[in-house]
């Protein structure tokens, strides 16, 4: 798997090199490879191009440190390669595991796929129909899961919300001086806390269940688009869950369309939820609870933020700009807009 606009490899990224277990991967491959470079589009994963001087391979560590739960990503994969959904899956090594465990962490390694990425808020058409066809054939197939997949839908927390944006305030409100992220962070948080605190239903409250294995992550950076604009390939399984399927139908929707907030891009918004609901057809009451707790969800994310006042981390930074776009359109236009999608 490859995104073709991923950067070379930096120096500050040169330790996570040199704990490459290449010598592992030639134990469970029978493969003696090198690195070409580390992937950065990740922002929870560690990726790497391989190489054995003739073919490239994508070499994944997964972000979690417990065997059941990386065994339920992998699961997830094979369930719904199973199922008719363009999976890539990865390669089986000698003992015909799909990851192997080295020193604490897991790893896979896939076939390299030169994939066609098609980015947020540019989707065509055809792309809007695709991703939607395909997403209703995943869910359609997740509805049928009885997989020991341990991770489920994390509801929002106001009071976790809550707590992290008063850190965060207070760190902002010592400085002397705000760079532009810190005035973004300052203007991001304002709109988000203002929504909180009007009040909002619980995940109990809107009568969802956890009843479909998803992909956790469906949006257009984890999939590939061939020349014609269909999707080709769905890869990054490391989020799947049990939820209600159609919760990820309108988080993808956000991410994809309303990054880039147009008139164009909220009439493709439709197309795909059309697409989607043409190839699994949902009740209007499943649909409008699950686009609330889309918005819930997102209106409550502060993990970018907390990722770089109080973990330390500012791999994340890049995405504030959008979620903080995406965030002023919805709520300025909420109900114009559930009204369109859900007519």
């Amino acid at each position: 798997m490859q995104n073709s606009n991923d950067e070379h490899l930096r120096p500050e990224h040169l330790f996570a090199v040199m704990d490459l277990p290449l010598h592992a991967i030639a134990e469970h491959y029978g493969l003696q490879l090198t690195l070409v470079e580390r992937i950065l589009s990740g922002f929870l994963s560690d990726n790497y191009s391989l190489t054995d001087g003739t073919q490239k391979f994508f070499f994944k560590k997964h972000r979690h440190t417990k065997r059941d739960w990386v065994e339920g990503a992998s699961l997830a994969e094979q369930f719904f390669a199973q199922g008719g959904v363009p999976v890539i899956l990865p390669i089986v090594d000698k003992r015909g595991a799909y990851f192997f465990e080295h020193e604490g962490s897991f790893y896979s390694l896939y076939p390299y796929v030169d994939g066609r990425h098609i980015e947020r808020g540019l989707l065509s058409e055809q792309a809007s129909v695709s991703t939607g066809e395909v997403l209703g054939r995943l869910h359609k197939r997740g509805a049928q899961s009885t997989l020991p997949v341990k991770e489920t839908f994390n509801p929002w927390d106001k009071e976790k919300f809550l707590r992290i944006e008063a850190a965060v305030d207070k760190i902002l409100s010592e400085k002397q001086e705000l760079s532009e992220f810190d005035e973004l962070t300052r203007k991001s948080l304002q709109l988000k806390k203002h929504c909180v605190l009007g009040g909002s239903p619980t995940f109990e409250d809107l009568g969802l269940k956890n009843d479909h294995l998803i992909h956790g992550d469906y949006f257009c950076n984890n999939v590939f688009f061939d020349e014609g604009d269909r999707v080709s390939y769905v890869f990054d399984f490391e989020k799947a869950q049990y939820a209600p399927g159609p919760y990820e139908l309108f988080r993808g929707l956000f991410v994809n369309y309303f990054s880039i907030p147009t008139e164009e891009n909220l009439r493709l918004a439709k197309v795909y939820v059309d697409s989607y609901l043409s190839e699994y057809p949902q009740p209007k009451d499943v649909l409008r609870s699950s686009l609330t707790a889309a918005y819930l969800k997102q209106i409550h994310s502060i993990w970018i933020e907390e990722g770089h006042y109080l973990k330390g981390s500012t791999r994340m930074d890049p995405l504030l700009s959008s979620q903080h776009t995406l965030n002023e359109y919805y709520v300025s236009n909420r109900e114009r807009i559930e009204k369109y999608l859900l007519a």
